[in-house]
């Protein structure tokens, strides 16, 4: 019994020696990991402020300039016609969006200068929206708007409307598909706005 009791000893003995040896063989290969890292972060590239703020301002106008439409290509479509231009509907044709007969190059204007395009953020609120369509001068009073729209989803994206809609209408515009945001972004920069 006696013989056995040390053997049993001696095994538990050997198992953890061994046990032990390789804890003490990861934590030093973690320290000569901690003892490399002062090296490695001297050959991390360290940016100031203003490489940041370059860097930020760069990646705008890189966003920018794939989102801005391009107007050289637009402009370059022929002409149906010598001397027409091939986005003026022909006299007499109908609106698509309007329902009502195309019109003259005078009333073109007129209707340019009521038409107002207005972006809706997405995840905005119903007081956002109202408050962002009384500052454009779509609606005079937020709170009807607001009432009105209580049980109704605003849907996000770019809205045209036009001239002074009613409350209904606004409704209508917003709750409706959205503009597709390249030919609102479009019309955005023909109208200055």
């Amino acid at each position: 019994m006696n013989r056995r009791t040390f053997l049993f000893g001696l095994g538990v003995g050997i198992i953890l020696g061994a046990g032990l040896l390789q804890l003490m063989l990861i934590g030093e290969k973690q320290a000569e990991g901690l003892n490399a890292l002062p090296e490695t972060m001297a050959e991390v590239k360290t940016y100031s402020q203003a490489d940041l703020d370059k860097a930020v301002a760069d990646e705008r106008e890189r966003v920018r300039a794939e989102l801005l439409p391009k107007t050289a290509t637009e402009n370059a479509k022929p002409s149906s016609a010598p001397g027409e231009a091939a986005d003026k509907p022909a006299a007499g044709a109908k609106d698509e969006k309007a329902g009502k007969p195309a019109a003259s190059d005078g009333e073109d204007k007129a209707v340019d200068q009521a038409r107002t395009i207005v972006r809706i953020p997405p995840n905005a609120s119903v007081s956002e929206t109202a408050e962002l369509l009384a500052e454009r001068g779509i609606i005079a009073d937020k709170q009807a708007f607001i009432d009105l729209m209580r049980l109704k989803t605003i849907r996000a994206g770019y809205f045209s409307f036009q001239g002074k809609p009613t409350l209904q209408q606004v409704r209508g515009i917003v709750t409706s598909q959205p503009l597709d945001p390249e030919t609102a972004k479009r019309d955005l920069d023909k109208s200055g706005k």
